[in-house]
């Protein structure tokens, strides 16, 4: 368990966090090409929302070490470091929709 909570959790939030940036920027880079194809905006933006849904789940769960109980929980981070939330991701989306 320690070397779950120590090791393996961190690890995760690591990984997960570079899946959201990997979407976002796979969703960024299409946006910057021009190309017209709303199939695939609707893919690339439901890309970026799963993987926020999973890292913000993911921070609320928290680690099973009672001694962070509540440590990951999104709105315990300090103003500027959370992940977006999902209404904002939303609003990003519905401003660029295609």
């Amino acid at each position: 368990m320690l070397f779950d909570d120590q090791i393996v959790f961190p690890a995760k939030i690591y990984q997960m966090n570079l899946d959201f940036l990997k979407a976002v920027t796979l969703y960024a880079q299409f946006l910057k090409s021009g190309i017209h194809d709303s199939l695939a905006y609707a893919q690339y933006a439901q890309d970026m929302k799963n993987a926020l849904v999973i890292l913000r789940k993911t921070l609320d769960e928290g680690s099973s070490w009672k001694k962070w109980a509540g440590w990951t929980k999104c709105e315990n981070f300090r103003v500027f470091t959370p992940p977006p939330s999902l209404e904002q991701l939303n609003e990003i989306i519905e401003k660029n929709q295609m």
